[in-house]
């Protein structure tokens, strides 16, 4: 409006003073021009000028909620640009995101700009920016140009945990399903006292010194502290395919590895890419996040596609999978290496993970 507004003024002054061959008005008729064309060439140099990109390798969001990534804006102009806008879309979306656009522009310098995003499944999407649009210093001509600006988003599973225990004492009476299995390491190293943790055997119970304090505590021996729980992850290519199923098995293995790792137990994870088995070490609940990033590179159709993961394919049919306490597949069922099975339902994970339990 403002540009149509002075352009017209220009007009008319050109006009007048043609009719009544004003020498001055002539002469504001040629500023005026001036103006114009000097406004129209630093909008294309404060376009020139001005740098995007994304904050952070990768931007993280949790399913469901609103979240947020941030675009630096480095505007390297000599004067503030009043009005800047961007264009961004989204790769999983039938329709973009809203264009973001900075109420008061982009100053010298860097100037941070948000965009809000969202999304109801676990896994790995890109935002694209397709483009920027700048304007010269009083907002008369406005210019864009195109980026293609590619920002991966790992949307991550709301933090739960499904519970694990040893096994209950059989039916019977008699011994668990885990001390059936094998004899098992020396367990006589004893390590210290400690407080009860959810999971711990009723035999490393000292219910004498837990009658004294008022508190359960339970014996710690080396041998708990040196062998970690083994995961793995068996990935069925027919289901894996669907986005949905991949977000389920998704929750559920942080779910699954959150309460593992509650034990105090370390877990080893094992999955498959086309390379083979790969495998990584857990400490603690806090390094799910990073593990599920990775496992989002490594075999997410959309990394896969951009070349930045070792691919999605099984491994050769020869090849046999590790020995593991705990086997998740991709049917959403969890089996332990005593026998003990249980399934959940797609759809229903974060319900069904409050209502359930592991024993190992």
């Amino acid at each position: 409006m403002k540009l149509l507004l002075y352009v017209v003024i220009t007009l008319l002054t050109g006009y007048v003073a043609g009719i009544y061959r004003s020498h001055a008005l002539m002469m504001v008729f040629a500023g005026e021009l001036v103006f114009l064309a000097a406004m129209l060439a630093l909008a294309l140099i404060a376009l020139a000028r001005l740098e995007v990109r994304p904050e952070g390798r990768i931007w993280r969001l949790v399913k469901g909620s609103a979240g947020r990534g941030v675009i630096l804006l480095r505007n390297r102009f000599f004067l503030p640009i009043p009005k800047v806008t961007l264009k961004l879309r989204a790769e999983d979306a039938e329709e973009g995101l809203d264009k973001i656009t900075l109420k008061g522009g982009a100053d010298r310098g860097t100037t941070e700009a948000v965009c809000p995003i969202s999304r109801d499944l676990c896994g790995l999407t890109q935002v694209r920016i397709v483009k920027v649009t700048a304007t010269d210093p009083l907002a008369l001509f406005r210019f864009g140009k195109r980026l293609g600006l590619a920002q991966p988003v790992a949307v991550l599973p709301v933090p739960q945990i499904l519970a694990a225990e040893r096994d209950p004492l059989a039916e019977d009476g008699g011994e668990t399903r885990e001390a059936l299995r094998s004899a098992g390491p020396d367990r006589d190293t004893f390590r210290q006292m400690r407080e009860y943790r959810p999971g711990d055997s009723r035999k490393d119970v000292d219910w004498a010194e837990s009658t004294r304090l008022d508190r359960l505590v339970s014996r710690e021996y080396e041998q708990e502290q040196q062998t970690p729980l083994t995961l793995r992850f068996d990935r069925e290519e027919a289901l894996w395919k669907d986005a949905a199923r991949r977000s389920d098995c998704y929750e559920l293995l942080a779910a699954l590895l959150r309460g593992l790792l509650e034990t105090g137990r370390g877990c080893e994870v094992l999955w498959r890419t086309k390379e083979g088995w790969q495998s990584e070490d857990l400490l603690s609940p806090e390094e799910v996040d990073d593990l599920l990033i990775g496992l989002y590179r490594a075999l997410e159709p959309a990394a896969e596609a951009a070349g930045e993961s070792g691919g999605a394919a099984a491994p050769r049919p020869e090849e046999e999978p590790p020995d593991a306490e705990v086997v998740l597949g991709t049917d959403l069922t969890v089996r332990t290496a005593a026998g003990f099975v249980l399934t959940f339902t797609e759809g229903r994970i974060p319900e069904e993970v409050r209502e359930k339990r592991i024993y190992i």
